[in-house]
């Protein structure tokens, strides 16, 4: 009785044992079952910007996973052989010359259990990711632009920004403008009202200037020139105003004037 007793407390020890390492070792992203394989080194993102070998490591515990394929993009991308005991077990895939500037989605996958891991994206860039959402806010003599751009994979540079800019239709090196900011914004001053311009942004590492984005191309047109004689019209309407007025009170005086003489000759 006392050996049952001690049994049964073992088991239920190993079943909140193997509960604690569920809850701390599988994801939201894992299709979580007790024999599941995951993809344990990395879990979640590679970013490799020298394009060197990156390993990706496949656990499985305790229930046979004979063949281990490995999936790309939903797609088989090699099989090897599994683990062809009880025992937990691990399979390694070396990633090298993957494509640059492309993300894949690697996944293993247990053969006989038909059972998937988590999903780790693979990210190969000698590039950073260009700004986007480039919108401006335009007057007659200025644009204002605004930009969104992060990149995960290059997250220790200082990413800095050259705004660039010509009338449209304009190709001479000699008409191009530019700035260098490290905001995600700036004002472009002192252009020609009822006037396109092709402005363009790019991102580079402060660290190292080589590394840098693709440039966003946008066409942004300033307002036309406002109507001067809108604006001088109230400027002249005012002392015209005034002038009016003074002629009709002098016209009114001296008609009064005159009135009062005639009556006055009536009566003599």
């Amino acid at each position: 009785f006392n050996v049952m007793v001690q049994e049964k407390t073992k088991s239920i020890e190993s079943i909140l044992t193997i509960t604690a390492i569920v809850i701390v070792v599988f994801t939201k992203d894992s299709l979580a079952t007790a024999d599941h394989p995951r993809l344990t080194t990395p879990t979640n993102t590679v970013c490799n910007t020298s394009n060197s070998q990156v390993n990706l490591t496949c656990s499985y515990n305790t229930d046979r996973c004979e063949d281990v394929d490995w999936l790309r993009n939903n797609e088989t991308y090699r099989k090897q052989r599994g683990n062809t005991g009880d025992e937990a077990g691990t399979d390694i895939l070396p990633l090298m010359g993957l494509q640059l500037n492309k993300t894949s989605n690697f996944t293993c996958y247990c053969v006989n259990n038909k059972i998937h891991s988590n999903i780790v994206e693979v990210i190969v860039e000698n590039e950073l990711g260009s700004p986007t959402s480039l919108t401006s806010d335009p007057s007659d003599t200025s644009i204002s632009l605004m930009w969104s751009h992060s990149d995960d994979c290059f997250e220790n540079c200082t990413f800095m920004y050259e705004v660039t800019w010509q009338q449209s239709g304009d190709e001479s090196i000699a008409s191009l403008r530019n700035t260098i900011t490290t905001e995600t914004s700036y004002t472009i001053e002192g252009l020609t009202p009822g006037t396109s311009y092709e402005i363009g942004v790019g991102a580079y590492c402060k660290e190292n200037t080589t590394i840098k984005s693709r440039v966003q191309i946008g066409l942004f047109q300033t307002l036309p020139a406002p109507d001067n004689m809108a604006n001088i019209l109230p400027v002249i309407a005012a002392p015209v105003t005034v002038i009016v007025i003074a002629i009709i009170i002098v016209v009114i005086i001296v008609w009064r004037c005159r009135k009062k003489k005639n009556n006055l000759k009536i009566q003599n």
